[in-house]
């Protein structure tokens, strides 16, 4: 994104994946806001910044979903295991079961480090965003920036919320590899 302030203009370049599963939601989105019959809100620079980044967000659910799906599933087969007799412990089901943890641990361990890279980038436009305040005047334009300001915090709150979520989840999945363990 690049903003020129006395040309009022605003160029956004705006690139995605092929696969991206929420993309039509986001095109719908954007069309939405220039279709807007009070476009005011068009013209913050960093309003399409911050709803990509809502899409982007609300996108984690498809993958953080089925992944605690998974670690419950397992989770479940650890008590399972635990519960039976040191005799009825097989050592292709231990493995199985340590092999399915370790994907698991693979793929929190990819989703903390995408949440802290959406953390940072929520935060630096965030910063951006209030040097930006800082420079407007026009009180027409006001409306527009304080939705911005607060959909930044709220994104903030949220992929914060998400990281503690995904560490509860490390934290289990922790506790169910000493149980698998080999002693």
């Amino acid at each position: 994104m690049t903003h020129d302030i006395t040309a009022g203009c605003t160029t956004y370049v705006v690139v995605s994946g092929v696969h991206i599963a929420r993309k039509a939601e986001i095109k719908e989105r954007l069309s939405a806001v220039f279709e807007s019959p009070q476009p005011a809100d068009v013209h913050n620079p960093f309003m399409l910044h911050s709803l990509i980044v809502h899409e982007t967000f609300l996108d984690a659910k498809s993958v953080i979903t089925p992944l605690r799906y998974q670690l419950y599933d397992q989770l479940d087969r650890v008590d399972v295991y635990a519960a039976k007799s040191p005799q009825e412990r097989g050592k292709s089901e231990l493995e199985d079961l340590t092999i399915q943890l370790h994907v698991v641990s693979q793929e929190l361990d990819s989703l903390t480090a995408s949440a802290d890279m959406t953390s940072m980038i929520v935060r630096r436009l965030s910063n951006a965003h209030e040097r930006y305040q800082g420079s407007i005047a026009d009180p027409l334009l006001k409306n527009g920036i304080v939705k911005t300001t607060d959909a930044l915090r709220y994104l903030l709150e949220s992929v914060e919320s998400q990281k503690r979520w995904l560490a509860s989840y490390k934290a289990r999945k922790d506790i169910a590899m000493t149980l698998v363990s080999p002693k």
